[in-house]
């Protein structure tokens, strides 16, 4: 892939700063990561640019509101608030305007999205891999700490440049699909994705992530549904790609610190001594719902009650925001699904409810990846033309 900033005439400053975030969307171990503050960049240039409608802003309103209504009721009500969760909230949502603006404005400069979501999906394979690459020196050396941060958790799951491997494990498979279907459509496949492709599943399993492993499959099969009578046979390939990454560990590197690691890995397969407290603190959110059906106790006040994370988007919402943050929810992240369905793009529908399955057991409303292929949907149907990515 040739990055070529000249295919993009007068939006040059922009694609050069998408592509700066999407290069740092890797690096998140500490706050504010440096993907936030590239964003406050795009945002501060998109605004001077004048690229937002009315409508774009009546959005953004909107989707402010469905924070910000739950945040005063709580105030209000109980006196309770989270600035911190209430603030990352709007953001998340804003930057799905910001970013489908910004796309769908590359995409109409160059005259077709092929070239930058190619673009931009090889930068987001790139910095995964090199998570990958760093958790594996990680390995080898034994060093599992990497400028204050562990890139190995517990000694031996994968987490790269990343707080938690929960949620670098799903950061891993958009790529992965993309890779994926790539390697599906081509004709003649390219040794270099079938590496990185590789590289990626091998994080992807090492993060010993079940929420990324249940992810990953419902996004192949998503993908293998699509694509079984008419590409049989590159299927197979991808499934032996994944069978070969799952047994690359087990020959290389039996035991970690230790560990054995098909005993861990089969251990993680079934049911965790502190899922049984996951279950009960979720059943709580049940009784702040009934407490405060309408507009719950307000954003991030879950974990001010129970002193437990909810580990489920779906038990925060509506714990924190009642029915009418369900509805709300409903609305926003449906949409998505709905246009996913309209544009030839399988492996940004797929990745996206992937994360939706996912939520049922992890907190994804602070993923900004989730926020992202949410935006290339909007941004790709909003473009109204029926483009080939994979050159077919």
């Amino acid at each position: 892939m040739k990055f070529r900033v000249k295919d993009y005439k007068k939006e040059t400053l922009l694609y050069i700063l998408v592509c700066i975030y999407f290069i740092c969307s890797g690096v998140v171990f500490f706050e504010p990561s440096p993907p936030d503050i590239i964003f406050i960049l795009i945002l501060l240039y998109s605004i001077l640019k004048a690229k937002y409608t009315i409508i774009d802003i009546t959005i953004i309103i909107g989707l402010s509101l469905t924070v910000m209504i739950p945040f005063t009721f709580a105030l209000n009500k109980y006196s309770m608030y989270n600035i911190k969760f209430t603030m990352i909230d709007i953001y998340l949502l804003t930057s799905i305007v910001v970013f489908s603006t910004v796309f769908y404005s590359i995409f109409k400069n160059h005259g077709t999205s092929d070239k930058a979501i190619n673009d931009i999906m090889y930068l987001w394979c790139i910095l995964g891999c090199i998570n990958v690459t760093i958790s594996l020196i990680g390995y080898i050396t034994g060093n599992h700490t990497i400028l204050g941060n562990n890139v190995i958790w517990g000694n031996i799951r994968m987490q790269g440049l990343f707080k938690d491997a929960n949620v670098f494990g799903p950061y891993l498979i958009v790529p992965a699909v993309y890779l994926i279907e790539k390697c599906i459509l081509y004709k003649k496949n390219n040794l270099k994705d079938i590496v990185l492709l590789i590289i990626l599943n091998t994080g992807i399993l090492w993060s010993f992530s079940r929420g990324a492993w249940i992810s990953y499959i419902v996004a192949l099969v998503i993908i293998f549904i699509k694509y079984l009578f008419t590409r049989t046979k590159k299927i197979l390939s991808i499934i032996a790609i994944i069978c070969v990454c799952m047994g690359i560990f087990f020959i290389i590197k039996p035991t970690i610190e230790k560990t054995e690691v098909y005993e861990y890995f089969e251990s993680r397969l079934g049911i965790q001594s502190y899922d049984e407290d996951r279950f009960n603190n979720q059943e709580k959110s049940v009784d702040m719902l009934s407490e405060s059906p309408i507009f719950g106790v307000g954003p991030g006040n879950y974990e001010s009650i129970t002193n437990y994370s909810t580990h489920s988007s779906y038990a925060r919402t509506i714990s924190e925001k009642g029915i009418f943050g369900a509805i709300s929810m409903l609305i926003i992240l449906g949409i998505p699904v709905y246009l996913g369905f309209k544009i030839d793009k399988i492996f940004l529908l797929a990745s996206l409810i992937s994360v939706y399955v996912g939520a049922i057991a992890v907190d994804t409303l602070h993923w900004r990846h989730l926020y992202i292929v949410i935006a290339l949907i909007i941004s790709c149907y909003k473009y109204k033309k029926n483009y080939n990515l994979f050159g077919r």
